[in-house]
C-alpha cells in the first residue's frame, strides 16, 4: 500500500515560476518535494496543473521512482533525471512538449505532440506520441525508441534506438540512426545514416551521399536516383527501384515493377524485376530474372532469364541469355555463354538447373605409369558446389606436360562426368577443360592436394583412402608400395618385408599442427609436422602392403605423407587423401550464482556459467578446435531435457552471452539461463551442427540442477467477509474469513515454470495482517494464516479457505479493526525462502512500503471490517398461559462500548440452539420456533419463543453461541437468561436482583 501525504504548502516562488517562467535556477526532487509550483505528489506520482514550464538550467532529481502527469508544457534549458535511469521517471502528459536549446531529459514519455526546434537536446528513454514528433533541432542526441504518426528528426543528429511513425518520417541531414526505422513514407536526407533495416508502407526516397546499413523493404518505391547513394543490404520493393549514379548496393534486388539503374551503379547480388535498365558502367554481381525486357550497357557477371527481349546495347553477360527473340540480343559476341529460348525461360539453356557457376576436376595428384585413374568432372552451381547443375553433352579433359593429351566424356542427363586417364610418361601434367556443355561463369577448379598438378611416376607409396576419424582413438592406415615392371608395363611390389619409411603430417585445417603434429602417433612413433619427416618401421609382407596403427589426439583436417627407398633404389613418395579427426566428446562444466543451501543451483532465468571443452576419447584437450579457417565454435542445445521431475516439461536455454572461445579447445558462456524448475542434461554440440563436413558432434551432459523459481505471480486473490452486507459487510473476530486466490511460479521472463514443484509439496501461503484505522500490526491475532496449497504445473488455486483475526488473548474487548491482509509465500527451501513474490507492496508493520526492499507481501485490495462481538439474551416474562418471546441481539465493541450490531443481517439462531439449564418449578416449556435470522442486529417474534407452559414460575436457559458471540461471564461463554411465566409482585425490600452463579 502507498502512504499519500497531501502537500499542505505551495510556494509563491514556484507557483510564479509555472505560469511566467523562473528566472533562476531552482532545483526539485521528485517524488517527495520539493516540487515546481503547482505540482503536488502523492506516493510515486506527482501531478502538476497548468502550463508546466521549466527552463534557465532547472532541474529535477528523481530520488525514486515516479509517474510525472501533466497536461502542457515546456522545458528549455532543464536538466531531468540527469544521471539517473529512464525507468526511474515516467513522464504522462495528456497535451504536447515544447523542447527549446540545451535540455537533458532521462526519462520515458507518453504524450500528444512533442515539439524539439532547439540545437543540442539530449534524450535517454523512449518518447512514445499519439501525434507529431517534430525534433528538427539540431545536434539532438537520442538514446530510445520514438513512436509516433509522423516524425522528422533535425540536422547532423544521432539516434539510437528504432524509430516507428505510421505516416511520414524523415531523417534529416548528416543525421545517425542506430536501429529499426519503420514509416508509412521513409525520407532520408543528405548524408544520412541508417544502421539498420528500414520498412515503409509507400516510398523509401534517399537523398545524395545517404546510407543504409541493413534491408529495405518498401510496398511501393525505392527512390535512390540521387549520386553516391550507398546501401549495404537486401531491397525488396512492390513497384520501381531506381537507382543513382554512383551507387553501392551490396545485396540483391527484388522489385515488383521496373529497376532503373543509372551509370556506375554496382549491386553485388542477384536481380529480380520487370523492365530492367542498366546504365553505362553499372554492374550486377549476379544473375537478372527479368518478367520484361532487359537493357543492359554495363555488366552482368551471371546469367540472364528474361520473358521479353535483351538488348545487350555494347554491354557485357558473362552468363547464358535464356530470352525470346535471339535474334534481338544484341552484340552476341559480348555473352559468354549461350543464347536461347528454352523452357519458359527459366533456368540455363540445357533446360533446367540454375547454370554452372564454374566446373570441377576431382583427382588424387598421383598417378602411376601403370594403372590408370578415373578422373571426376562435377558441374557445380555455386562457389562451394553444395549444389550442382544437369547437364547433357561432350566434355574433353585436357592432361598438358609439353604436350597435351585429350580424354573425352560426357554429361548424360548428369551432374557428373568421368574420364579414365592412363599416362606411360613421368612428368607433372596440368589437367583443364577445352570442351564443356554449357559454359561457365567462373574458372575451372580442382579438388586435389596438388591442386591442377597430376603427377605421373613409375614408383609411388600409395595410401589407400582414410575416413572420417575420431580423436584418441587409434585407427589403421594402409600403404601399397607399387612400381611399374619396366619389362611388362605392369604394377609390381616396389618393397617387400620390413622398411623403415619416413612419415609426416599436414595440418590443413586449421593450417598448422598444435605441438608440430606430436600429437600425431604412426606406428608408435609421434610424427613430425610437413615438411619435416619422422623414421617409422613398416612390414610390407610379400604383398607390398604395411598397415600402420595411428592416432591422432588432436582435430581438425590433416593428410600424411611418405616417403621410402624401394629395393631398385628408387625413391617413393605419396600423400594420402585429406581426412577429418573429430573430437570424440564435449565436457560440459557448469558453476552456478552461489548463495544457495545445498542441492539448489539457481533461480530460472538467472546467470549461471557454463565452459564446454572439446575433448578426445582419452579425456585430453583437442587444443586446434575453434583454430580453423572458418572457426568451429561449441555451444549448447536451444533446451534441455527434464531428469527431475520424471517425464517434465523440457526448459529453454538462453545465452544471454554468446560463448566464445578462451582457451585452447575450450569456449564460455558467463550468463546462461535455463527456464524450467527441477534438475536437467544440457546437449553440448557443434555450432555449425556440422564439424568441418562430417555432421555434428554433441554431448549430453550431467545432471545440473535443481532450479527453483525466480518469482512467485499473484494473479488473484481476494477475501470475502463472513457477513456480506452489501452496504456495510463485516466479521467478527474468531469467524472465519473466506481467503481466494491464484499464484503461479514464474521463471525469470515471467514465464510459468511447468515443472513445479519439483521436489516436495511446494510453496506455503503466509498471510500478514495490518490494522489500518490504528496503524498496527495485528499478524498475531490471525488464525489458519499458513497453509499450503496444492500446486499442479507451475499454479495454484485457493477457494475459500478460512483464516480468523482471533480476539485478543486477554479476552478483553478492543477494534473495530480495518484489517488489510497481506500474501506472501515460502517455498519452503532448506536454508532460507529464496522465491519471494513478485513485487510486494506491503508491510503489516510498515505504514510506508513505496520500495520493495521496505516490502514482504502483496496486499489484498478491500480492506476488512472485523468487529469484537457478542450476542445478548435479555431476561423475558409474560402470562403463563400465552408463548413467551425469545429475543436475541448482537452487539459489538465500537471503541468504548458496545453497541447493537444494526449490520447483521447474517446471524441465524435455531431453537435446538437454546436450552434449559434450571426448571425449579418443573415447568412444561420448550424453546420453538422457526431458524430467527437476524436483521439489523436481533431477531423478532414469533421466530422464537417458550411455549406457555399453563403454570406459572421461571427457568434459567441459555443460548448456545459460537465462539465469535461469545463472552467471559459466565462458565458455558454462552449468553443466559431467565423466562418468567406469570404475573407477581416484586418484594418491597428488593429493588434489584443479581444473578450469582456458583
Amino acid at each position: 500500500m502507498l502512504f499519500r501525504p497531501w502537500l499542505i504548502k505551495l510556494s509563491l516562488f514556484w507557483l510564479l515560476s509555472v505560469v511566467t517562467g523562473n528566472a533562476y535556477a531552482a532545483s526539485y526532487t521528485f517524488p517527495g518535494g520539493p516540487l515546481p509550483g503547482g505540482c503536488s505528489s502523492s506516493g510515486a506520482t506527482v501531478t502538476c496543473s497548468g502550463y508546466l514550464n521549466l527552463g534557465n538550467s532547472d532541474s529535477i532529481t528523481v530520488s525514486s521512482p515516479t509517474t510525472w502527469v501533466f497536461g502542457n508544457g515546456g522545458f528549455n534549458g532543464a536538466s531531468i533525471n540527469v544521471g539517473g535511469s529512464p525507468a526511474d521517471l515516467t513522464i504522462d502528459m495528456s497535451g504536447s512538449l515544447n523542447v527549446g536549446n540545451n535540455t537533458d531529459v532521462v526519462a520515458n514519455i507518453e504524450a500528444s505532440n512533442i515539439y524539439a526546434s532547439g540545437g543540442n537536446l539530449t534524450w535517454v528513454g523512449d518518447i512514445d506520441v499519439t501525434g507529431a514528433a517534430n525534433l528538427n533541432g539540431n545536434n539532438l542526441d537520442y538514446t530510445g525508441n520514438i513512436t509516433a504518426s509522423s516524425m522528422q528528426l533535425g540536422s547532423n543528429g544521432e539516434v539510437n534506438g528504432n524509430l516507428q511513425a505510421s505516416g511520414t518520417l524523415t531523417i534529416g541531414s548528416g543525421t545517425e540512426v542506430t536501429g529499426n526505422v519503420d514509416g508509412g513514407t521513409v525520407n532520408i536526407n543528405q548524408n544520412a545514416t541508417v544502421n539498420g533495416p528500414v520498412t515503409a508502407t509507400n516510398n523509401v526516397n534517399m537523398s545524395q551521399g545517404s546510407t543504409v546499413n541493413g534491408n529495405i523493404e518498401a510496398t511501393n518505391n525505392l527512390n535512390a536516383s540521387s549520386n553516391n547513394v550507398t546501401i549495404n543490404g537486401n531491397v525488396e520493393v512492390g513497384n520501381n527501384a531506381n537507382l543513382g549514379n554512383n551507387m553501392d548496393l551490396d545485396g540483391s534486388v527484388t522489385s515488383g515493377g521496373d529497376l532503373n539503374m543509372s551509370g556506375n551503379c554496382n549491386i553485388s547480388g542477384d536481380v529480380n524485376g520487370h523492365n530492367i535498365n542498366i546504365g553505362n558502367g553499372s554492374y550486377i554481381g549476379g544473375s537478372v530474372d527479368s518478367e520484361g525486357q532487359v537493357s543492359n550497357q554495363g555488366t552482368i557477371n551471371g546469367n540472364v532469364n528474361s520473358d521479353g527481349p535483351v538488348y545487350t546495347d555494347n554491354g557485357t553477360i558473362n552468363g547464358y541469355v535464356n530470352a525470346p527473340n535471339e535474334e534481338q540480343v544484341g552484340n552476341t559476341g559480348n555473352v559468354g555463354g549461350p543464347v536461347c529460348d528454352q523452357n519458359s525461360n527459366e533456368g540455363p539453356c540445357s533446360g533446367g538447373g540454375g547454370g554452372v557457376d564454374h566446373y570441377r576436376i576431382e583427382h588424387s595428384g598421383q598417378l602411376l605409369t601403370c594403372e590408370a585413374e578415373t578422373v571426376i568432372i562435377r558441374a557445380c552451381e555455386d562457389a562451394g558446389c553444395t549444389t550442382e547443375s544437369t547437364l547433357t553433352g561432350g566434355v574433353t579433359l585436357v592432361a598438358t606436360s609439353g604436350s597435351s593429351t585429350n580424354f573425352n566424356s560426357s554429361f548424360s542427363a548428369s551432374t557428373t562426368a568421368s574420364a579414365a586417364v592412363e599416362l606411360s610418361t613421368p612428368g607433372s601434367y596440368t589437367l583443364s577443360l577445352s570442351t564443356v556443355p554449357e559454359a561457365a561463369a567462373n574458372a575451372t577448379q580442382c579438388q586435389s592436394p596438388s591442386g591442377c598438378t597430376l603427377e605421373v611416376v613409375d614408383t609411388a607409396l600409395r595410401w589407400q583412402s582414410i575416413p572420417t576419424q575420431t580423436a584418441g582413438t587409434a585407427f589403421t592406415t594402409v600403404l601399397e608400395a607399387i612400381r611399374t615392371d619396366t619389362d611388362t608395363g605392369a604394377c609390381a611390389t616396389a618393397l617387400t618385408g620390413v622398411s623403415e619409411i619416413d612419415v609426416s603430417v599436414e595440418c590443413l585445417d586449421p593450417g598448422s599442427c598444435s605441438s608440430g603434429g606430436s600429437l600425431l602417433s604412426v606406428a608408435g612413433t609421434a610424427a613430425s609436422e610437413y615438411p619435416t619427416y619422422t623414421a617409422v618401421t613398416a612390414s610390407f609382407g610379400g604383398t607390398g602392403t604395411a598397415s600402420l596403427n595411428t592416432e591422432l589426439e588432436d582435430v581438425g583436417q590433416i593428410r600424411l605423407y611418405a616417403s621410402a627407398q624401394a629395393n631398385n633404389g628408387d625413391t617413393l613418395a605419396g600423400v594420402s587423401n585429406a581426412f577429418v579427426v573429430r573430437p570424440a566428446s564435449i565436457n560440459v562444466a557448469v558453476s552456478g550464482p552461489g548463495g544457495y543451501s545445498a542441492g539448489i543451483f539457481a533461480k530460472t532465468g538467472e546467470d549461471f556459467s557454463v565452459v564446454l571443452t572439446a575433448r578426445s576419447s582419452s579425456g585430453q584437450v583437442t587444443p586446434n578446435f575453434g583454430n580453423e579457417t572458418s572457426p568451429e565454435t561449441l555451444t549448447l542445445a536451444p533446451s534441455g531435457t527434464a531428469v527431475v521431475p520424471s517425464g517434465g516439461y523440457s526448459g529453454d536455454i538462453s545465452l544471454v552471452a554468446p560463448f566464445s572461445k578462451t582457451g585452447a579447445g575450450e569456449f564460455s558462456s558467463s550468463q546462461v539461463r535455463y527456464s524450467e524448475v527441477g534438475t536437467a542434461r544440457f546437449t553440448a554440440r557443434v555450432s555449425s551442427l556440422d564439424y568441418l563436413g562430417t555432421g555434428n558432434v554433441s554431448t549430453v551432459s550431467a545432471d545440473i540442477g535443481r532450479f527453483i523459481p525466480w518469482q512467485f505471480e499473484l494473479v488473484d486473490a481476494w477475501v470475502t467477509p463472513a457477513c456480506q452486507n452489501l452496504s456495510d459487510p463485516f466479521t467478527y473476530m474468531s469467524q472465519p474469513l473466506e481467503l481466494s486466490l491464484e499464484v503461479l511460479a514464474e521463471n525469470r521472463g515471467g514465464n510459468t515454470t511447468l515443472n513445479y514443484p519439483d521436489v516436495g509439496t511446494g510453496a506455503t501461503v503466509m498471510l500478514s495482517a495490518r490494522d489500518e484505522a490504528g496503524g498496527s500490526d495485528i499478524s498475531d491475532r490471525l488464525g489458519g494464516d499458513s497453509f499450503t496449497p496444492v500446486w499442479d504445473e507451475g499454479e495454484a488455486i485457493v477457494a475459500a479457505q478460512a483464516f480468523q483475526v482471533d480476539r485478543d488473548s486477554s479476552g478483553d474487548p478492543d477494534g473495530p479493526f480495518d484489517v488489510r491482509i497481506g500474501i506472501m509465500l515460502d517455498d519452503n527451501e532448506t536454508g532460507g525462502s529464496y522465491t519471494v513474490v513478485a513485487d510486494p507492496d506491503f508491510k503489516a508493520d510498515e505504514s510506508d512500503c513505496t520500495t520493495p526492499d521496505n516490502c514482504n507481501a502483496i496486499a489484498v485490495d478491500d480492506t476488512q471490517d472485523v468487529r469484537f462481538g457478542l450476542a445478548v439474551v435479555p431476561d423475558t416474562f409474560g402470562p403463563e398461559n400465552e408463548a413467551l418471546p425469545i429475543l436475541v441481539t448482537t452487539q459489538y465493541w465500537q471503541g468504548s462500548y458496545f453497541i447493537r450490531n444494526v449490520d447483521d443481517n447474517c446471524t441465524e439462531i435455531e431453537p435446538a440452539d437454546i436450552s434449559i439449564l434450571s426448571n425449579a418449578s418443573s415447568l412444561s416449556t420448550s424453546a420453538d420456533g422457526a431458524t430467527a435470522s437476524l436483521i439489523t442486529g436481533r431477531n423478532y417474534y414469533p421466530d422464537l419463543f417458550w411455549t406457555a407452559p399453563d403454570a406459572t414460575g421461571a427457568i434459567l436457559f441459555e443460548l448456545d453461541v459460537p465462539a465469535w458471540l461469545q463472552n467471559d461471564e459466565t462458565p458455558s461463554n454462552n449468553p443466559r437468561a431467565y423466562a418468567t411465566f406469570g404475573r407477581q409482585d416484586g418484594h418491597d425490600r428488593i429493588t434489584v436482583w443479581k444473578e450469582v452463579y456458583n
